[in-house]
C-alpha cells in the first residue's frame, strides 16, 4: 500500500468513527471510570495496566451507548445530542459496531448484550417484567461491564481473590441508582433547557425513561400496586408531555414505588 493511500485509510478511519468519537468528547460520569482503581486496592497490579483496562472497557461501554441510543431513540446523550441524531442512524450503527468488533469478546460483553435485548423486548412488547428478573437484567447489562473492569485486572494481579459478585453488586447499585435519577433529578433539565433548546427537545428529555417506555424497578413495583394501572397507561403511551409525565411521577410517589 502507497503512503498516499495509507493517509486515505486513516482519514477515512476518523470519518468513519465520528459518531462514536462525538460522544467520547462529551462529559462522562466519572464514576463507572473510578471502579477499576477501586477495586486495585485489593487487586494491586501496576497504575498503567489499571489504566490501559479502564480506558478499554470505557471504550466498549460508550460504543454500547452509542448503539442503545439508536434502539431505545434518544435524542441525547451527555447534554449534548445523541449520535445518531448528528450523523444519522447508518453510520452509527456501523461505527458502534466496528468498535465493539475491534475489542475483543468475553462472556461479560455478551451477557451486557443479552441483558440489553430483555430491556428491550420488554420494552416494544410492553411486557411488565418481574422485580427478579428485572434484577437479573441490570446485573447482566451493567453488573458484567463492571465485571469485566476487574476480571481483566486479575489477569495481571497475585490477588486471586474472586471479587465477581462484589462487582456485579456495584453494577447493580449503579443501575439502580442511574434509573431512579432519571424520573427524580430535574438538573440535567435545566442544563439542556438553558443550552437553547425548543420546548419539544426539552419534553421529550424530561424523564426520558418514561418517553422511551421502559419498565425501571418503580414502574415494576407501581404495576403490582392498586391504582397502577394508570403509570401503565401514561408509560405506554412514550409521552413527550411534560405535565403527563409529572403526573406519571406523582403517582408513582403516591404508590410508594420510588421510596
Amino acid at each position: 500500500m502507497s503512503g498516499n493511500e495509507q493517509e486515505s485509510d486513516d482519514f477515512m478511519e476518523k470519518e468513519l468513527l465520528l459518531p462514536y468519537t462525538h460522544i467520547l468528547k462529551a462529559p462522562s460520569k466519572e464514576k463507572r471510570k473510578s471502579i477499576p482503581m477501586a477495586f486495585n486496592f485489593w487487586l494491586d497490579i501496576p497504575k498503567e495496566k489499571a489504566k490501559f483496562i479502564s480506558d478499554y472497557v470505557y471504550m466498549i461501554h460508550t460504543a454500547s451507548l452509542v448503539l442503545d441510543d439508536v434502539l431505545d431513540n434518544t435524542p441525547v446523550r451527555r447534554n449534548i445530542p445523541a449520535a445518531h441524531v448528528v450523523y444519522g442512524i447508518p453510520l452509527t450503527i456501523s461505527a458502534s459496531i466496528q468498535v465493539l468488533i475491534a475489542s475483543s469478546f468475553s462472556d461479560n460483553i455478551l451477557e451486557a448484550v443479552r441483558g440489553q435485548g430483555k430491556e428491550i423486548f420488554w420494552r416494544d412488547n410492553f411486557q411488565c417484567p418481574t422485580e427478579e428478573q428485572y434484577e437479573r437484567m441490570i446485573e447482566q447489562k451493567t453488573g458484567h461491564v463492571f465485571n469485566l473492569f476487574v476480571s481483566l485486572m486479575s489477569l495481571f494481579s497475585n490477588n486471586k481473590t474472586d471479587y465477581s459478585h462484589l462487582a456485579k453488586l456495584l453494577g447493580t447499585y449503579f443501575q439502580l441508582i442511574d434509573d431512579y435519577c432519571n424520573i427524580t433529578k430535574t438538573e440535567a433539565l435545566e442544563e439542556w433547557t438553558g443550552a437553547g433548546k425548543n420546548q419539544e427537545q426539552t419534553s421529550q428529555y424530561f424523564y426520558e425513561d418514561l418517553t422511551e417506555g421502559k419498565f425501571t424497578l418503580p414502574i415494576i413495583h407501581a404495576a403490582k400496586q392498586n391504582g397502577g394501572e394508570a403509570v401503565l397507561d401514561i408509560l405506554r403511551q412514550r409521552t413527550t408531555e411534560e405535565s403527563l409525565k409529572k403526573q406519571c411521577v406523582l403517582l408513582l410517589e403516591e404508590l410508594g414505588s420510588l421510596q
